[in-house]
């Protein structure tokens, strides 16, 4: 019995799409090795920046984030960096070594900064050191900055390590102010707590001199 026209159409038509499938599978399964043969050091690092912003949440004081990250970069991805605090006085170096300890206020790389609140490149004479850096913002507020020198063995940071470090950088900003609003609330409630028993006390002091026999001449 002979196939139809439309039979022989619908046949052509799926091994079409097997072959298709087979191409892209082929493709994606190359890409892949290629990609593990030739990038395997960006590999790594991106998937230790990954865990690190996992890791951040949870620290327990706020103190201890700057040192966490900038010696996790260190260790486990091969990156030098330095992480910077906002301040009232300017960007204050809390962690790393690189750059200045104290920068100002308007440096032209922190105005930058908080006007576009995106990574940005630094200039080889720049305050900041490093070759990139990355905003601490939250609710767009810009709570400092993570400063990482170029990564070992390349000249530069892929889009995708560029856009782990700028999440890594955000997951580090929320860790630290959820933490110190957690403080803020810790001493809140210790304050509360102390004026209420003050007031107590100055009741039982009232009452007592209300009652004493003794009276003052």
């Amino acid at each position: 019995m002979r196939a139809t026209g439309s039979q022989n159409f619908a046949v052509q038509m799926g091994i079409a799409i097997v072959v298709l499938y087979a191409v892209r599978l082929l493709r994606t399964q190359s890409d892949r090795l290629v990609t593990r043969l030739f990038f395997a050091g960006r590999v790594r690092r991106i998937d230790a920046i990954r865990s690190i912003a996992r890791e951040v949440d949870a620290v327990q004081h706020p103190a201890a984030i700057p040192a966490f990250v900038v010696d996790a970069l260190r260790e486990r991805a091969r990156i030098e960096a330095a992480l910077f605090l906002a301040g009232t006085d300017g960007f204050v170096r809390g962690a790393g070594a690189l750059g200045e300890e104290r920068v100002a206020t308007d440096a032209a790389i922190v105005v930058t900064l908080r006007a576009t609140q995106l990574p940005a490149r630094i200039t080889p004479a720049g305050e900041l050191g490093g070759a990139m850096v990355f905003p601490l913002a939250v609710r767009g507020q810009l709570r400092g900055g993570l400063v990482c020198a170029s990564p070992d063995g390349d000249d530069d940071y892929a889009p995708d390590e560029s856009d782990a470090l700028a999440r890594l950088a955000i997951a580090t900003a929320i860790a630290r102010d959820d933490l110190m609003a957690e403080t803020l609330r810790s001493r809140v409630a210790e304050l509360e707590q102390e004026n209420r028993l003050l007031s107590r006390l100055a009741g039982l002091e009232a009452r007592v001199s209300a009652t004493s026999p003794f009276v003052p001449e």
